[in-house]
């Protein structure tokens, strides 16, 4: 059986590694960012329609990526049938939407947010990268936050509001003692 350690034991051996952020981390900051709290706004709101509802009721969750993930891949077999496009890749649509809207609406508001803001920027300031697969401002927050203290620690690969490709170049540090990139990548992605 897997045993889980405490990061304290075992942070020395990861030293300026990489750091993987799922959705609980954010919900370490507000349950806004639960599942079951997200998928109920939704329906509050009126963003999930009852049909939509239902296929989230048929595989009894409450999780959007796992309901996108099994339409997207019942896109696939339906293509692998060459069945015609439809019903399914409009409720991936729906769930999409829903998903992004109710996540604006529910956003917790930066003063909220802001006690924690420190605790996370000195967590991922001990990283080379940080990569976040949540659809919230938090990392990119906490991140604004240290450069404050910091200096430039905290890069997001972009300038002049383009993605630099030669992002490893931005490891050295610049008016900073370190540095840290980040990457916010969601994972609310149209399926190809």
């Amino acid at each position: 059986m897997a045993e889980i350690l405490n990061w304290d034991e075992i942070k020395e051996e990861f030293h300026q590694g990489s750091l993987l952020l799922g959705n609980g981390s954010s919900i370490a900051v507000h349950e806004c960012f639960k599942y079951e709290s997200l998928y109920e706004k939704s329906v509050e709101l009126g963003y999930l329609t009852e049909k939509v509802q239902a296929v989230f009721e048929k595989f009894g969750v409450n999780d959007f990526e796992l309901v996108l993930r099994r339409l997207w891949q019942a896109k696939l077999v339906n293509e692998a049938l060459d069945l015609p496009r439809g019903e399914v890749e409009i409720a991936y649509e729906k769930v999409r939407n829903a998903l992004i809207s109710t996540v604006r609406e529910t956003h917790v508001k930066y003063d909220d947010a802001r006690l924690h803001l420190q605790s996370i920027y000195k967590f991922m300031q001990s990283f080379e990268t940080v990569i976040s697969l949540n659809y919230d401002l938090i990392v990119y927050w906490a991140a604004q936050y240290g450069n404050n203290t910091l200096g430039n620690w905290f890069k997001d690969c972009f300038q002049s509001s383009e993605f630099r490709n030669d992002w490893r170049n931005l490891r050295s540090p610049y008016y900073a003692k370190g540095a840290t990139l980040y990457f916010l990548i969601t994972t609310v992605a149209q399926p190809a």
